[in-house]
């Protein structure tokens, strides 16, 4: 979604413009969203497993919500079962310029407590609830270090927001 966000600004002096290649990116846009809507999106479903997967990049962060539809009992989860995880929730936003300041560290923090602000009225109290992310020191600290062993503001202000949530990390 990056070539529409110089049509998202607001204007300063610049024409709008729209040409094949953004008609293109547009129309590919819709059809995966179509195909992600048609092949598995659910209703969101308080007795099942939950899994939160995060990212951060240098252009934005972004959450997906999945639940455990299959009986699988595996540590390989969401990628156990072509079927077995579906969509419920998602959301993406692109970032600030403080935020592309971040550390990758800081940046995906920042992911995860984006998720739970956007879908705190599905999260909040919920059980089994679980984060998958691909950075392996954010494992450490939101689910072992007290928040007197954070050196990093940025990091601690941002595990602060999560502490009224149960979740695991891996």
């Amino acid at each position: 979604m990056e070539p529409f966000r110089e049509l998202l600004k607001k204007p300063n002096g610049k024409g709008e413009y729209w040409d094949n290649t953004l008609a293109s990116i547009f129309k590919s846009t819709k059809e995966t969203i179509r195909r992600l809507a048609v092949e598995g999106l659910r209703y969101y479903d308080t007795s099942c497993p939950t899994i939160v997967l995060t990212d951060y990049s240098r252009q934005g962060k972004g959450f997906l919500v999945m639940q455990q539809y299959c009986q699988c009992v595996s540590w390989e989860a969401p990628m156990c079962c072509k079927d077995g995880w579906q969509l419920v929730l998602c959301g993406s936003r692109h970032l600030t310029e403080a935020e592309k300041n971040y550390s990758t560290l800081e940046g995906e923090a920042l992911a995860i407590t984006r998720c739970l602000k956007k879908a705190r009225l599905f999260l909040l109290g919920y059980r089994n609830l679980t984060f998958v992310m691909d950075h392996r020191a954010l494992t450490k600290i939101f689910s072992i270090k007290e928040l007197r062993n954070i050196h990093n503001l940025c990091i601690l202000n941002l595990k602060e927001r999560t502490l009224m949530y149960n979740f695991r990390i891996k």
